[in-house]
């Protein structure tokens, strides 16, 4: 008996076995390839939220505490920043802090609180004003 004979036969004999095993690997093939098209469109979704949320962010200048604002002016005026191609510069304060609902004494902890002024929302290039006096803006 030949090798392709035994094979011919062997493929004849067990078929049910062989449709199962097809149709197992054809399913997995699916859902791997169904959980890589979801996994891309997930990474991507999010990808665009944080360009969204960053707006012409590019770069951030973070410290534990706090330093003077002329230095976004200073950097500003810097001739290596407009040739890096950045059009302007933005300070601002950003906390963590907790808000209690006075009536109910509910608490939110974690809330990020931002501290901004007009050169924020030019910055943007978004409509809108910083909060006068000692108001907050819910945003």
């Amino acid at each position: 008996m030949r090798i392709t004979q035994l094979v011919k036969q062997s493929l004849i004999y067990y078929w049910r076995n062989n449709v199962a095993v097809v149709l197992g690997v054809a399913i997995a093939i699916a859902v791997l390839s169904g959980a890589l098209l979801v996994g891309n469109s997930v990474k991507a979704s999010l990808k665009n939220l944080v360009v969204q949320r960053l707006g012409q962010t590019s770069f951030v200048i973070t410290s534990p505490t706090f330093f003077r604002t002329q230095l976004a002016a200073d950097i500003q005026s810097d001739q290596q920043f407009s040739a890096g191609g950045f059009a302007a510069t933005c300070p601002l304060i950003s906390l963590e802090g907790n808000v209690v609902h006075e009536r109910s004494k509910r608490l939110a902890s974690g809330i990020k609180v931002y501290g901004v002024d007009e050169r924020f929302w030019s910055f943007n290039q978004t409509q809108g004003s910083a909060p006068e006096g000692r108001a907050a803006d819910p945003r």
